[in-house]
C-alpha cells in the first residue's frame, strides 16, 4: 500500500471514529440518561437534587406494576452481606463489589436502614444513606473529597392504577481536568448497564412480593369464609 492509500485509509478511520463519538454523544448519551423517563419526570424535583446544575445528571425510570411497599423492602436491604445490588450479580462480583448473589426474598433484620447508615460493599467506598423515608424514598449522597460529590436517589410515585413509578436520578461532580472526564464517561456507560439492569431485577422482585401477598390475602379470605359457614 503507498503512502497515500495509506493517508486515506487512516483519514476514513479518523472520520469514522469522530462520527462515532458524535452519535454517541448526541443520540445514545441522551437517550440513555433519560431511559424510561417522562419529560415530567425528568423535569421534576427530587430529594438531593443540587441547587446549582451538576455536570452528570441521569433520570431513569420504569413501571412496576406493585404498590410502593412491595418495591421499598427491597430498596433498604441493599449492599454487601445484606441483600445485594439486584444487578448483573456476575458483574458484581466480578469486580469485587459483592460476595454472594443478590436475595429472592425479603431479609427483615436489614429493614432498619436510617440517616447515617451506610450500605457497605465488598469493594471501594460505602454508600452513605443520607435520607429516607418509608415507602417513598431512599437518597443516597457522597463527597469522597473536595470537589468530588454523588447522589443517587430512588423516588416511588404511586399511580393511580395500583402501579408505581420507580424513579431513579444521578448527580455527580467528578472533579476537573481530562482525567476525570474520561473517567465520568466510560462511568457513565457501566451506570447505565447496571441501573437499567437493577431497574428491571427491582421491578420483578416487587411483582413477584406483591402476588404473593395477594394470593396468601385471598387464601386467608377463603379460608377465613369456609370457617364462617361451617
Amino acid at each position: 500500500m503507498d503512502r497515500f492509500s495509506m493517508l486515506r485509509t487512516a483519514g476514513a478511520g479518523f472520520g469514522i471514529t469522530l462520527g462515532l463519538i458524535g452519535a454517541y454523544s448526541k443520540v445514545f448519551t441522551p437517550w440513555q440518561r433519560n431511559w424510561g423517563t417522562t419529560r415530567e419526570e425528568r423535569e421534576r424535583a427530587m430529594p438531593g437534587d443540587p441547587e446549582t446544575p451538576p455536570s452528570y445528571f441521569t433520570t431513569r425510570a420504569i413501571t412496576v406494576n406493585a404498590p410502593p411497599d412491595a418495591i421499598y423492602p427491597w430498596l433498604v436491604q441493599m449492599g454487601k452481606g445484606r441483600g445485594g445490588l439486584y444487578s448483573w450479580d456476575f458483574l458484581d462480583r466480578l469486580f469485587g463489589f459483592l460476595d454472594a448473589p443478590s436475595a429472592k426474598e425479603i431479609l427483615p433484620k436489614f429493614q432498619d436502614l436510617a440517616p447515617g447508615d451506610e450500605i457497605p460493599l465488598s469493594r471501594g467506598a460505602n454508600f452513605p444513606v443520607a435520607d429516607l423515608r418509608k415507602d417513598e424514598f431512599l437518597l443516597l449522597a457522597g463527597e469522597p473529597e473536595p470537589g468530588i460529590r454523588w447522589t443517587w436517589a430512588t423516588v416511588l410515585y404511586p399511580q393511580e392504577d395500583g402501579t408505581t413509578r420507580l424513579v431513579t436520578r444521578n448527580t455527580g461532580e467528578w472533579g476537573k481536568g481530562w482525567q476525570a472526564q474520561i473517567m465520568a464517561g466510560v462511568g457513565d456507560l457501566a451506570a447505565f448497564i447496571m441501573v437499567h439492569r437493577w431497574l428491571h431485577v427491582l421491578k420483578q422482585r416487587a411483582e413477584h412480593l406483591h402476588h404473593d401477598r395477594e394470593t396468601a390475602t385471598r387464601t386467608f379470605e377463603l379460608v377465613a369464609e369456609e370457617i364462617l359457614e361451617a
